[in-house]
């Protein structure tokens, strides 16, 4: 084997191993920054707000398997966590009357037994009620 033979297997040996020393003082030096680093030192100086409204909630939503999200609520532990009584006061009853046609829903009602019971004791059966 000649000189520059052995210089260029030399050189082969060597840029690999250079190489890998290289590699070996990035990573370290990775490890040494990532350790020192304070994350909360670094949150602090992020503005949520500014990042919050680079984000597109409607193209995250899109991403959203919503039907996935709803089974996982525990909707007992949510209705816990709720005051029923202040809901209630809420509602605007009066509101919600006049909206609503309450001789069609209980016409229209599935339950049609329920409706039945309360027509016969509440006043005189119509003569043709329309279902």
């Amino acid at each position: 084997m000649d000189s520059s033979e052995r210089r260029r297997l030399a050189e082969g040996r060597l840029v690999p191993r250079s190489e890998a020393w290289a590699q070996a003082a990035a990573e370290r030096a990775v490890e040494l920054v990532v350790s020192a680093l304070d994350v909360n030192a670094l949150l602090d100086q992020v503005d949520l707000n500014a990042v919050l409204d680079q984000v597109d909630i409607d193209r995250l939503l899109d991403r959203i398997n919503l039907d996935r999200l709803l089974d996982r609520i525990d909707v007992d532990r949510l209705l816990a966590r709720m005051d029923l009584d202040d809901l209630v006061r809420r509602v605007d009853f009066d509101a919600l009357v006049e909206q609503t046609n309450l001789g069609a829903v209980i016409a229209a009602s599935s339950s049609g037994a329920a409706s039945d019971v309360w027509l016969d004791t509440t006043m005189e059966r119509p003569r043709a009620i329309a279902r």
